[in-house]
């Protein structure tokens, strides 16, 4: 169907330093420009915090939505980072922007549609003050909080940035049409098909020009049912 495009993510990809040990508990950071950033590492504590922003633009924020619903059923990993970006100094101030460091070396930023640079910025200062576990190789996001991350963290820890994919969200504006005579049915996939797709998902990230992600997993969303395989 036809459609509009909502404002692209874009992955932002650029050469770090060496990882260091991971960073641990929680901390408040705040930029020159009164941008306050709270570093997380319990997805409960940073749910309790930013699931209003996430349900009130569940377009934007699916990206963190998923990895968040995801880090709160498996549990989350060493080493993984949420953030909340607020316009301002105290707990009353707006809330502009979220992130989180759950894909080693690859985090992805959140932010309103006025306060991308800033954002991405102010969470690449407070990351850089961290020990690292994982090298910074890119960054996923939307396009100015994208380039606001990377632009800060080549400015602190040096290296060089390359724009990398570009991802078009469409915004649908008619009902779907629902195909007719298309030969072969739907199943729910099995852990008998762990193989196959875990082959085929690894293949995608490699087609699309993604590095591998170590924590990659179909166990739990084949065990919920998660996969329809059509044959």
């Amino acid at each position: 169907g036809a459609g509009s495009p909502v404002d692209p993510p874009v992955g932002s990809h650029f050469d770090s330093a060496e990882p260091t040990p991971p960073p641990r508990g929680a901390r408040t950071w705040q930029a020159a420009r009164v941008t306050t950033v709270q570093a997380l590492t319990d997805p409960d504590e940073f749910a309790a915090v930013a699931e209003p922003i996430l349900a009130a633009d569940p377009v934007r924020s699916t990206v963190i939505a998923t990895a968040l619903h995801r880090a709160r059923r498996d549990g989350a990993h060493e080493g993984d980072r949420w953030w909340v970006v607020r316009d301002g100094d105290g707990a009353d101030a707006p809330i502009v922007g979220l992130a989180m460091h759950t894909r080693p070396g690859r985090p992805y930023v959140y932010s309103d549609t006025a306060h991308g640079r800033e954002v991405g910025a102010a969470v690449a200062a407070e990351l850089a003050t961290t020990d690292l576990r994982h090298p910074i190789t890119g960054v996923n996001g939307y396009v100015m909080a994208a380039r606001g991350f990377a632009d800060e963290w080549v400015r602190l820890r040096g290296g060089h940035v390359r724009a990398g994919r570009q991802d078009v969200l469409y915004r649908l504006l008619g009902p779907v049409r629902v195909p007719h005579d298309v030969p072969g049915s739907a199943r729910v996939a099995t852990i008998e098909d762990h193989t196959w797709l875990d082959e085929w998902g690894r293949a995608f990230i490699r087609d699309i020009g993604d590095p591998p992600d170590p924590l990659l997993s179909l166990e739990h969303p084949l065990g919920e049912g998660g996969f329809l395989v059509w044959e």
